[in-house]
């Protein structure tokens, strides 16, 4: 039972409450985006960039998901293996690779915004320029 409240409040709680969140995030820049549409019509610059903006949020919560389960999920299996089985079986590499990779996982929300978002990259170099 200890195993099954770590893993609800530590894996499963953490991927419902992200996918709750980006939804409706998703769901408000969608809003955004009709309500920008009938205001403005579609082919005002206006709806464009809402229509733009809309889809790059998106794309950027799936991936932030997306790496989330990458990280967590080889680390969460291995986990519960030894819970149930102890370490036996499972080579040393094997058990302490995706404890590395969770643990690295804070690093890539910051690299995915990098990566995904102009405005973020311009930030940082700002702030790099002081």
């Amino acid at each position: 039972s200890y195993t099954v409240v770590i893993f609800t409040k530590f894996y499963f709680f953490p991927i419902a409450f992200m996918t709750f969140s980006y939804v409706h995030v998703f769901v408000i820049t969608r809003r955004m985006a009709k309500n920008a549409t009938q205001l403005w019509g579609k082919k005002a610059a206006a709806t464009a960039k809402s229509i733009k903006s809309e889809s790059k949020a998106a794309e950027i919560a799936l991936v932030m998901v997306l790496s989330f389960l990458i990280a967590w999920t080889p680390y969460a299996v291995v986990s519960f293996y030894y819970s149930l089985r102890g370490p036996t079986g499972v080579p040393l590499m094997a058990a302490m690779l995706p404890s590395l990779f969770a643990k690295a996982s804070s690093l890539f929300n910051p690299i995915i915004y990098f990566a995904m978002s102009r405005e973020f990259r311009n930030s940082c170099r700002d702030f790099a320029r002081r």
